[in-house]
């Protein structure tokens, strides 16, 4: 759905509680739920009603009911001991696991570099009061290209679920590239 105005440079201001109206007609309500953003890269709600935001510098906020959003006392990158290099390491995507509001173990997606080459890795984490913490990288796929988006989702299946872009890596045609692919991933 595309929306008309909200995003059009001049258009209308969206302002909480705002009514917007989509190209085909469709009216929706908008309701701010977190400010004073950084670099928002992802979004994604838990079934106990939270929303948590993934910002590119490692960055995680928890926006409840009431909408607060704290931030977490540890960069997600810094706990998974990357150093975050501005255009170099990167959040990418994040999701909550199923059980993510008794857990608190969650996934996230981000791009590094690995002796100069770009790696986009897939990591656990869990959340436990304001810290992120027990980080493991579960997956680590060499690119080409460090502008490749990457998309982590859990599905309703209790499986991981990840998208890797292309960006300008012709490879994605080949078997063997992670490139353009979408990866479920199974626990053995």
């Amino acid at each position: 759905v595309t929306v008309a105005g909200v995003l059009a440079g001049g258009g209308p201001a969206m302002v909480s509680g705002g009514a917007i109206v989509s190209s085909d007609g469709l009216r929706m309500r908008a309701d701010v739920i977190a400010r004073e953003l950084h670099d928002p890269v992802d979004v994604a709600a838990t079934s106990g009603g939270r929303v948590l935001v993934a910002d590119r510098s490692g960055e995680l906020r928890i926006v409840d009911a009431t909408g607060s959003t704290p931030e977490l006392r540890d960069n997600l990158l810094h706990a998974l001991s990357e150093s975050p290099e501005p255009g170099i390491t990167e959040l990418r995507s994040i999701a909550p696991a199923s059980d993510f509001d008794e857990s608190g173990r969650f996934h996230v997606a981000f791009m590094t570099a690995d002796r100069g080459d770009p790696v986009l890795r897939l990591a656990q984490l869990r959340v436990r009061g304001e810290t992120a913490g027990e980080a493991a990288v579960i997956g680590s796929f060499q690119l080409t290209d460090s502008h490749s988006s990457a998309v982590v989702r859990s599905g309703p299946d209790g499986l991981l679920y990840l998208a890797i872009g292309s960006g300008d890596d012709r490879s994605a045609q080949s078997p063997t590239s992670p490139a353009g692919k979408i990866l479920r991933l199974t626990s053995e």
